[in-house]
């Protein structure tokens, strides 16, 4: 089964659990992973910075993205913040039954 993986990053572990938990309470995904220790490099106004952030790993189905992304943007703490889209697919028939049932469909 074909999912999608949305990334996002912020430097605020607050931030990043209000944006795993209402995702996951809203079954918009099953799973949300919060990674720490991330060092970021970026620019910004023209000026090289660099700050330590948190990767959240959002998993979610073609049909929860843009809800996703509505979330994403109104609990964010960035007023640009990173949402990348990929690809992925379940290879594990129990993990699919599990990732249906926790998702709106």
């Amino acid at each position: 089964m074909k999912i999608k993986i949305i990334n996002t990053t912020t430097n605020s572990n607050e931030t990043a659990r209000l944006i795993a938990e209402y995702l996951v309470k809203m079954n918009l995904s099953p799973c949300v992973q919060i990674i720490p220790k991330n060092e970021s490099f970026y620019k910004l106004n023209g000026k090289l910075e660099n700050s330590k952030e948190f990767i959240i790993k959002i998993k979610t189905i073609l049909a929860n993205l843009d809800q996703c992304k509505k979330y994403i943007l109104k609990l964010h703490n960035y007023d640009i913040p990173e949402i990348i889209i990929t690809e992925g697919e379940i290879l594990f028939d129990k993990y699919e039954d599990w990732f249906l049932d926790n998702t709106n469909q």
